[in-house]
């Protein structure tokens, strides 16, 4: 399933993009998406987006290439795998915005509309504005059911990395009790992501999908990812936050912000809960918590030394890899 779903998108991308570019005024939206705006950046806010665009596009902060990557072999050539997802997660996000600048480039050129004021919020533009430049196009059924269902496998291939890490985080820390029952783990997981996923298909379900997006995809990513400053700043800077050009209310915002703190509160939970539990004095247990596990020192002489036996990771231990080999 996850090699259709990675693939088939790549298959309907590059045929949007050859439909895409050849359009009458595509080279207005081509301009538009290359040429920077050197006044933005200098501010703060275009750098912390892009950051958060990088870490949500390779994945990293969502424990999904740290789960994946657990599987791997020990010996397995991570750099050639980091090198391989980096560039092409880097021009499919290029190509992506070719398309998209590309296609607003034509609806401007209908329209008389500057592709600046057609730029609005990532999910207007996807399920709004695109859409509506989509239905202009000749043969406007077949672009419309190629573009959304290419966005319902990006949608699943996406997703399926986040429910391993639950259904992993899950298993290990059950140290084994549960490895008889991932069925019923992978059931209960769908039943409970499916019931919030509810609230998103609501006649006000975009209303807290922006809410969602806007107050904890970026924040919280760059929390987890340890950029502090950054993190802070992306909530000074993010400014009004708008649902059909009409600002959210107070309490929303509110809402979103509890929730990016409810999710960031455990690091710093789970970083005081080791230095309290460690032995010695404040300076050792200090030491202590930022040193690796023995078990995992033991676990990298032995298999430094090629001692696959004692290589193999400890199916009780939660924390240490459960498939070395």
């Amino acid at each position: 399933v996850v090699y259709f779903s990675a693939t088939v998108p790549y298959i309907m991308l590059f045929a949007l993009l050859i439909r895409a570019v050849t359009l009458p005024g595509a080279d207005i939206g081509v301009r538009q998406f290359f040429e920077p705006d050197w006044k933005k950046l200098g501010t703060l806010l275009p750098w912390v987006d892009a950051l958060g665009q990088v870490l949500s596009a390779i994945g990293i902060g969502y424990g999904a290439i740290i789960t994946l990557g657990s599987y791997n072999h020990r010996n397995n050539k991570c750099n050639r795998d980091a090198v391989y997802i980096c560039t092409i997660t880097s021009c499919t996000s290029i190509i992506s915005g070719l398309i998209c600048f590309a296609v607003l480039g034509y609806l401007s050129k209908l329209t008389g509309i500057p592709v600046s004021f057609l730029i609005q919020e990532d999910l207007v533009l996807a399920f709004v504005a695109y859409p509506e430049a989509i239905a202009q196009l000749p043969a406007a059924h077949f672009w419309a059911i190629a573009f959304f269902f290419m966005l319902l496998l990006l949608g699943m291939d996406s997703i399926y990395g986040m429910v391993e890490v639950l259904i992993t985080f899950i298993l290990r820390l059950a140290k084994g009790r549960l490895d008889n029952k991932k069925p019923i783990v992978m059931a209960g997981i769908a039943i409970v992501l499916y019931i919030i996923g509810l609230l998103f298909a609501t006649r006000a379900g975009l209303f807290w999908l922006i809410i969602v997006d806007t107050s904890n995809s970026g924040p919280i990513v760059l929390g987890l990812t340890m950029f502090e400053f950054l993190f802070i700043a992306s909530l000074a800077t993010r400014g009004t936050v708008t649902y059909l050009q009409r600002p959210v209310p107070a309490w929303a915002i509110g809402i979103g912000a509890l929730i990016s703190i409810l999710v960031l509160i455990w690091i710093l939970v789970g970083a005081i809960h080791q230095i309290i539990i460690a032995p010695g004095t404040l300076k050792q247990k200090l030491v202590k918590s930022f040193s690796p596990r023995e078990e995992f020192l033991k676990l990298e002489n032995a298999c430094r030394d090629k001692d696959r036996k004692a290589c193999s990771a400890n199916p009780e231990d939660p924390v240490l890899f459960s498939h070395a080999f």
